[in-house]
């Protein structure tokens, strides 16, 4: 299943997205006589199993052809964040050349031992943009940048999970836009208090969350086979892949639960990938007022956003 977060005529609600038409999840359930359903993604994630099997079955028996009515435009409402309002979010860095490569951007060493396990950071969670809005670009920013994410959504309470446990803890994917200030960055990262402001000021993330069996297909072994990209203007930056994370997902769940306990609507990101960025690509030509970013991964949508004036 394809999940949004939406707002339609003033209202809030949450839906299943598919081949550009839109089912309302809480009005499919009203029209076959039931009540109760969650109408907030932070609800729904709350029960994501229960929820996700209600869903699946219900959707089952609805054919748009014949219940026209449950069923409408993707042009008709406003997106929101798949997860408007997530718990926490955290960020690791799933790629040891990419952590390599914005170690040496920073002018710091890395410790051999730090490439030995996950590392992450928390990101601002208050901060959550929709796709489609444009990003205000913070005051004084001159090397504005990008990061293609792909991030983990929580569906399920625990604790010290174990890493062959980890995929009944995740409810789904979603695409994430990390973006980043890199000169605010610079000076500040040198004294290992990386990542400071940089990153505090927007999160894109979306279009849907992608269900986790929705991407069964796409499975090897621990990792998955998604193609990942980026354009700038339209012009191809990035073209990587989901598997060349150096770790998989599982193992960054666990790590993220250990001695913590993780809720569902918590947001992991695996972080950038190789390519994933301006930076990681090795350019020195930054993002300006007025450029388009879309990121898309295999099967989870196109999370697209503009630049917009400084603040």
């Amino acid at each position: 299943m394809k999940y949004i977060s939406y707002e339609r005529d003033g209202l809030q609600s949450i839906g299943i997205i598919s081949q550009g038409r839109i089912c309302d999840i809480p009005g499919a359930y009203r029209s076959f006589g039931r009540t109760g359903m969650s109408n907030t993604m932070a609800d729904f994630l709350r029960h994501f199993d229960d929820n996700h099997r209600i869903v699946t079955d219900m959707l089952s028996d609805v054919d748009p052809n014949r219940r026209p009515e449950l069923f409408f435009p993707e042009g008709q409402v406003n997106l929101l964040p798949p997860v408007p309002e997530p718990r926490s979010l955290r960020i690791y860095f799933g790629s040891k050349t990419y952590l390599q490569t914005a170690a040496k951007f920073y002018g710091q060493d890395i410790l051999p031992d730090t490439l030995e396990r996950p590392v992450f950071y928390f990101g601002n969670h208050q901060s959550i943009l929709p796709p489609g809005s444009d990003l205000r670009l913070p005051r004084n920013t001159t090397q504005l940048d990008y990061e293609l994410h792909l991030a983990m959504v929580v569906g399920r309470k625990g604790r010290n999970i174990r890493t062959e446990d980890a995929r009944r803890y995740l409810a789904g994917f979603s695409t994430m836009n990390n973006w980043i200030s890199r000169n605010i960055d610079h000076p500040i990262g040198k004294h290992m208090l990386y990542p400071p402001k940089s990153h505090d000021f927007g999160t894109s993330l979306g279009p849907c969350l992608v269900s986790i069996d929705e991407l069964d297909s796409n499975r090897m072994q621990d990792k998955y086979d998604l193609r990942m990209t980026a354009t700038i203007n339209s012009e191809l930056y990035t073209e990587g892949n989901s598997s060349g994370y150096s770790y998989s997902f599982s193992e960054l769940l666990s790590d993220a639960s250990r001695n913590c306990t993780l809720y569902p609507g918590d947001i992991i990101s695996a972080g950038c990938i190789e390519s994933g960025s301006i930076l990681g690509l090795g350019r020195d030509v930054w993002l300006q007022p007025g450029d388009t970013v879309a990121l898309e991964v295999d099967g989870l949508g196109l999370l697209e956003s503009s630049v917009g004036e400084p603040e």
